[in-house]
This record gives C-alpha cells, sequence and structure tokens, in this order.
C-alpha cells in the first residue's frame, strides 16, 4: 500500500512540472511571436509613391518641401509611408496612409 502510495504521489509531482515546463514554453511562443509582429519597412523610390500620398503632400502646410527619402511601413496589417521632407536646413518625417491621410 505504501509503495502505491508513493508511486501516486510521483506520478503527481511529475504531472505539475510537465505542467509548468508547457506554461513556460507557451509563454515563450508568446514573446517570439511579439517579435514577428514588427515592422517591416522598405524604401520606395519617390516617382512610385502612391499618387494619394504625394497629393496630400501638395496640398498640406508642406507643400513647399522637398521629398528627400520615403519608406513603406506595414505593421499588423497596418500601412504608411514615412516621408522625409526638406525645406533648407530643416528635415521633417510625415507618415501618410496610402490613402491619403497624414498621421502627425
Amino acid at each position: 500500500m505504501k509503495k502505491v502510495k508513493m508511486i501516486l504521489a510521483s506520478t503527481a509531482v511529475v504531472f505539475f512540472l510537465g505542467a509548468g515546463a508547457a506554461t513556460t514554453f507557451a509563454n515563450n511562443s508568446i514573446d517570439a511571436n511579439v517579435v514577428l509582429q514588427d515592422a517591416v519597412k522598405s524604401d520606395v523610390q519617390i516617382e512610385n509613391l502612391p499618387e494619394e500620398v504625394t497629393k496630400a503632400l501638395a496640398e498640406s502646410k508642406w507643400k513647399n518641401w522637398t521629398i528627400s527619402k520615403a519608406t513603406k511601413e506595414t505593421k499588423l496589417e497596418t500601412t504608411y509611408y514615412i516621408v522625409t521632407l526638406v525645406k533648407g536646413d530643416e528635415t521633417k518625417e510625415v507618415k501618410i496612409t496610402p490613402e491619403g491621410k497624414i498621421k502627425e
């Protein structure tokens, strides 16, 4: 009878330790998913910017600024264009949706 109790107790300990390891593994998997959701960025040639983006800039307070660089950024199925503008010694980055909405 003592042996049966010892076996049951040992089995319970192994079960709970195994469950803890599974929880640790699951938590590490969640962390890995967060890392995979970082933004994907790619350079865009200025002449390849969507018309809505260039039109929004032409109608904005930055209409007299020059586009020096453009980057497309996608994160969690949301895409923005990060446009670097230059006027004299000043530089400004503007975030614009593909539809032409400026996000400051």
